[in-house]
């Protein structure tokens, strides 16, 4: 049970404690801030306190990074795209948006799909797949001690029907271990009325087969992952008859790591015992990352590894058609290389002629076409560059269809920023890719109103009359830029007569997160502010900065100057905490040794 959350108000010399019962303390999101004025009628004899004389709300703004893009599913004309961290109706809470091709071939959005039960950090969309009439999205949902668990939301469309908003047909999730423990869908693929899972908690994971039943997909199978050699991270595919699980980490007896075990299926169940592929070149002393991702076209097997050597990472790639007798433990040689390094959270795209994936630093695609009769060394290679060039989120999601190249480019997942989140979707009639104009691309964009995550309430000071309170979480001048709305508590008027932008642009700088007010100066912490070079790049991140307001003879705050740590060093926060008495002010800081300062 969520406990009511106090708020104490002195009346006198004595205090009172107020209970709202209805206030979730969950995080640290709060959606208003409500003050209590003493006014001088109060006399010194303590009273009973009164409701709320004021409630503060903040104002709604772009939310800039929704993490659009990150998840993305394709069938047919059709395509589901997962927002996880859409705030527009909870924080954090999430929805999944459905497109459908139109007559000139673009994308058009034609519903919203969201949980019965959406709640704060549901991330409802973290994971999406369609095929035929079924969309499955995943969320997560939580105990009050803040244990989480997997769900999966299935919704059906009427055969021949179309989809329209709204709430799911049916749930599937997984129970509750305890108030702090539960298991999670970790990974899922589905194909036709094949649904296969990799269920997770610690110390346990195993695979779920579920299979449609009278339109309801039931739980059909259960296979556990194969034995506990090493610290395999698990990759997923689903194909025509069989479904693939590798892992770069999976040790064999021979000293060696890399594996792709194949489920094969038969009579309508997948076989327990796999057929084990392993890389020909990996060994005791050689690691290939064999089984690092998986990608199935039909029956084609697309696996990826690593190579290293004295020039560095490359990307290598295996291609494997099922053997006409079936899946046969076996070893297979590397096909494809692109050097750099790729993340195991990159999307390999495949079809019938193609192989995309995306580069070290998501900033470009690497590209390899079939010839002559199959795939071989002699693939033709091409590069797909981001047209943008201003992001390092390019091609974090990939999905190819014969004619259509969908490039996901989200944020919030690394520090580095790009404008806006998009999905790119290159048309080709012809489907030559390395013929491709990314320029010519559509862009996809979703475009949300809140202030649900923006923090506001996370600080607050009082004086002279003036209420100033912080919302660090702010998007209106970039992603969490942050802002600080002043309030005229004497005027009763719930409208800021001031916002307090930082003075600097930047994403993320924590501006807001502790102030601290006086006569006509104001202190604002920005504890993640960077220092920036003169070509526009971090010089060091995170070493912190103390912006210092004072107010002009109108009443408004205006920008005086800044504060540095004496000694400036990255990951120092300078700013974390601050406090101001006439004529001196005390600032907090983090000294990355072994101590706080």
């Amino acid at each position: 049970m969520i406990k009511p959350l106090p708020l104490v108000r002195y009346c006198g010399n004595r205090s009172h404690r107020l209970q709202f019962p209805n206030v979730n303390v969950v995080g640290l999101l709060f959606a208003s801030v409500v003050l209590l004025v003493i006014t001088a009628s109060i006399p010194v004899l303590a009273q009973p306190c009164t409701l709320p004389s004021e409630i503060f709300l903040p104002q709604p703004d772009r939310d800039r990074y929704e993490q659009f893009g990150s998840a993305v599913g394709v069938d047919g004309g059709y395509m589901v795209v997962g927002v996880p961290q859409n705030s527009s109706s909870q924080a954090i809470g999430g929805i999944a948006l459905v497109y459908k091709l139109d007559a000139a071939n673009h994308w058009s959005k034609i519903a919203e799909l969201t949980p019965s039960d959406l709640g704060k950090y549901t991330q409802f969309g973290r994971r999406v797949a369609i095929s035929g009439n079924t969309i499955i999205v995943s969320g997560n949902d939580y105990t009050d001690q803040g244990g989480a668990r997997g769900k999966l939301y299935f919704f059906e469309r009427a055969p021949g029907g179309e989809w329209i908003s709204g709430t799911e047909n049916y749930v599937i999730a997984k129970p509750f271990i305890d108030e702090t423990r539960a298991v999670d869908f970790d990974q899922f693929a589905l194909r036709g009325d094949d649904l296969v899972t990799r269920t997770v908690d610690i110390g346990f994971e195993e695979i779920e087969v579920y299979q449609k039943t009278a339109g309801i997909f039931e739980l059909k199978q259960t296979i556990q992952t194969p034995g506990e050699n090493g610290f395999p991270d698990w990759n997923l595919a689903l194909g025509d008859g069989f479904f693939a699980l590798g892992s770069d980490q999976y040790n064999h007896t021979d000293g060696s790591s890399g594996a792709v075990f194949i489920y094969e299926k038969s009579g309508g169940a997948y076989v327990a015992t796999p057929a084990v592929l392993r890389a020909s070149e990996q060994s005791q002393s050689q690691w290939r990352a064999f089984g690092f991702n998986l990608a199935i076209h039909n029956t084609t097997l697309f696996v990826q590894g690593l190579k290293y050597d004295d020039t560095g990472y490359s990307q290598v790639f295996y291609i494997m058609e099922r053997p006409q007798d079936g899946w046969v433990d076996a070893s297979y040689p590397q096909i494809l290389e692109e050097p750099g390094f790729a993340y195991s959270s990159v999307q390999i795209a495949v079809n019938g002629d193609y192989l995309i994936a995306a580069d070290e630093n998501f900033t470009s695609l690497a590209g390899f076409k079939k010839v002559g009769g199959g795939w071989n060394s002699s693939a033709t290679r091409f590069v797909i560059n981001d047209p943008e060039n201003n992001g390092f989120t390019f091609g974090f999601q990939l999905l190819l269809t014969d004619k259509h190249l969908l490039i996901g480019c989200p944020n919030k997942l690394i520090s580095d920023s790009r404008e806006e989140e998009v999905i790119l979707d290159m048309y080709l009639e012809n489907g030559d890719w390395e013929n491709a104009n990314i320029s010519e691309a559509n862009k996809l964009t979703n475009s949300s109103i809140n202030a649900t995550d923006d923090f506001f309430g996370k600080h607050l000071s009082v004086h002279n009359g003036q209420l100033a309170i912080t919302a660090d979480g702010d998007d209106e001048r970039g992603w969490s830029a942050g802002v600080v709305y002043i309030f005229d508590v004497e005027k009763q008027n719930a409208a800021p007569s001031q916002k307090i932008f930082p003075p600097e642009e930047e994403d993320g700088t924590g501006f807001g997160q502790r102030i601290a007010m006086g006569d006509s100066i104001m202190f604002i912490c920005a504890p993640y502010k960077d220092s920036i070079a003169s070509d526009g790049t971090v010089a060091l991140h995170a070493i912190g900065k103390v912006y210092v307001y004072r107010q002009n003879s109108s009443g408004l705050w205006t920008y005086s100057s800044q504060i540095v740590g004496p000694i400036i060093r990255q990951g120092m926060y300078f700013g974390r905490n601050v406090v101001s008495t006439p004529g001196y002010c005390a600032i907090s800081e983090f000294n990355g040794g072994n101590s706080g300062n």
